[in-house]
């Protein structure tokens, strides 16, 4: 092995470790791998809930059978990615060895660029049950409206009315944006925040490893920087504009989202190209080109009772999630 791949394997690792540092809202996903050469079009076949029986049978009479019914969901994988030219002077010269800083500022532009496909997924209008901070419209939102023990409370008392799964911890799963775990974490009824790091247990560095920051009223809750602008529903004064001042927090059961990925093609990778001698668009060798892609990828809303949308008072940037 040459000492040049040996740099890139090391490279590659430090890709990955970056990149799963800025991919929050895939907490809230189920992972998915669709076989090779097996299309592009994924299907999920979901099976609605059945009627509880209490009609006693009748002894030597056979019952009337009950039907199911079903409905398919639709994703489509798709690539993602981007790259850069590195200018060869600057690549011979620069103290940056082996390009470490440039592979680690694409992994974050990775992980960034993946986590708001998955969260634009999860905000697209109609895709999630919408509740609002002191039940005001998204237009109404003011700076009394924001995040609570309260709102916790709700968002997981409306899961379990959902019948919504939980994950294998038995807790649901939320991504707060960064304004909502500041006004979480400032809630005076917050005494039953649990902070996952006091914990020293094997389980509970697996939850560190996912950026975890604590448990409250059966959530266990990721903060993201990455944070959505709420839309005002149809019903509201403007339809389908964004409200500057609301934000989207988002809880969820397990089987609510899920991430689709290639059999054998694996996660983002970083790919550093130099040219070649039969490569006549770079005929002086003045650049080599360094980037990351997804081969295929594909995020979906399973279930949108599963899936809360908690809105909130937010301010600074936010991204649209149209």
């Amino acid at each position: 092995m040459s000492y040049y791949h040996i740099v890139w394997v090391n490279r590659m690792k430090v890709f990955l470790e970056r990149l799963q540092n800025f991919q929050k809202y895939n907490f809230l996903a189920i992972q998915k791998t669709l076989p090779k050469n097996s299309g592009q079009i994924i299907y999920f076949t979901r099976v609605a809930q059945l009627t509880a029986n209490t009609t006693a049978l009748t002894d030597g009479t056979s019952p009337t059978g009950i039907n199911s019914t079903s409905s398919n969901v639709i994703a489509t994988a798709k690539p993602y990615g981007a790259f850069e030219q590195i200018a060869s002077l600057y690549e011979m010269t620069t103290i940056d060895n082996g390009l470490k800083e440039h592979v680690e500022a694409m992994a974050q532009n990775a992980g960034e660029s993946m986590d708001l496909v998955l969260g634009k997924e999860m905000c697209t209008s109609g895709n999630h049950t919408v509740l609002c901070a002191n039940s005001v419209q998204v237009s109404a939102i003011t700076t009394t409206d924001t995040m609570s023990v309260s709102g916790i409370r709700l968002a997981v008392a409306t899961l379990k009315k959902n019948l919504a799964p939980k994950w294998e911890n038995g807790n649901y799963r939320g991504v707060l944006n960064v304004d909502a775990i500041y006004q979480l974490q400032g809630d005076t009824a917050a005494g039953n925040w649990i902070n996952i790091g006091l914990y020293n247990s094997e389980k509970n560095a697996e939850m560190l490893k996912k950026g975890v920051v604590g448990t409250l009223y059966g959530v266990d809750v990721v903060e993201t920087n990455q944070a959505f602008c709420a839309s005002q529903s149809a019903t509201e004064e403007a339809p389908g504009t964004l409200s500057a001042s609301s934000r989207l927090s988002f809880f969820a059961g397990k089987g609510a989202v899920a991430e689709v990925k290639i059999s054998g093609l694996g996660d983002a990778r970083i790919i550093h190209k130099k040219s070649t001698d039969a490569d006549t668009s770079n005929p002086l060798d003045m650049y080599s080109t360094l980037g990351w892609k997804v081969d295929a990828y594909a995020a979906k809303v399973l279930n949108a009772n599963w899936l809360i949308g908690y809105k909130h008072y937010g301010v600074g940037t936010a991204n649209s999630g149209t």
